[in-house]
């Protein structure tokens, strides 16, 4: 029990927590399959980007903010 102890708080260990998550959420992942997850990712910030973008010129140009609300999901 006590090499159980030792071997997670080496790496729960606050200095080491980043890595640990990374090494975590990549477990098992080809370098093709994280290439393709952060693809998608940055594909779902680019389209909340641009949608963003299109209510903010809507609101500059006089749009009602009530309406313009109701677009956002």
């Amino acid at each position: 029990m006590a090499a159980t102890d030792a071997w997670l708080h080496s790496v729960l260990d606050p200095d080491r927590v980043e890595a640990t998550v990374e090494r975590l959420g990549t477990n098992g992942q080809s370098p093709l399959a994280e290439g393709n997850r952060r693809n998608a990712i940055t594909a779902r910030i680019d389209d909340a980007d641009q949608r963003l973008n299109r209510f903010k010129a809507a609101l500059a140009q006089g749009a009602d903010p009530a309406v313009v609300s109701t677009w956002i999901i």
